[in-house]
């Protein structure tokens, strides 16, 4: 029997594995839509800075907006799923953070710090909304 087994394992192991490796996603190609590129045609680097700022600040306050909308209707009628979007939200937030820092990190020093930083956080602000409102949408 256990010979049977193993005969079934390895031989749809051998049938099913294939030479070529999965293609990697461009990560810019992914996340493009999701981008603001208005930003970039300021005048100088402090234009830039604010523009970012400000357009961060949107993205946020729709994202907050969003959740306060999906806390007030799933709270009622669907309080597990309420809470496990909340806690979502608190590890979302997290690594967003940690992502952000690694994107940002070799700029640390430069002009560009901030810009790039603010770019980073409504990007993957912008894919969260994205997400949140299919969930909505997908019940």
């Amino acid at each position: 029997m256990l010979y049977s087994i193993l005969l079934i394992f390895f031989t749809s192991t051998f049938l099913f594995a294939n030479d070529k490796q999965a293609e990697i996603p461009d990560y810019n190609e992914i996340h493009q839509p999701y981008w603001n590129w208005a930003c970039l045609d300021e005048l100088n680097q402090k234009l830039v800075d604010q523009c970012g700022q400000e357009s961060l600040i949107a993205s946020q306050h729709k994202l907050d907006e969003l959740l306060k909308h999906i806390d007030n209707s799933y709270s009622k009628y669907q309080p597990k799923k309420a809470h496990k979007l909340k806690e979502s939200q608190l590890y979302w937030n997290k690594i967003t953070e940690i992502n952000c820092s690694i994107e940002t990190d070799e700029s640390k020093e430069g002009s560009g710090f901030y810009s790039i930083l603010n770019a980073c956080l409504e990007m993957k602000t912008n894919e969260r909304i994205s997400y949140l409102h299919w969930i909505v949408n997908n019940p």
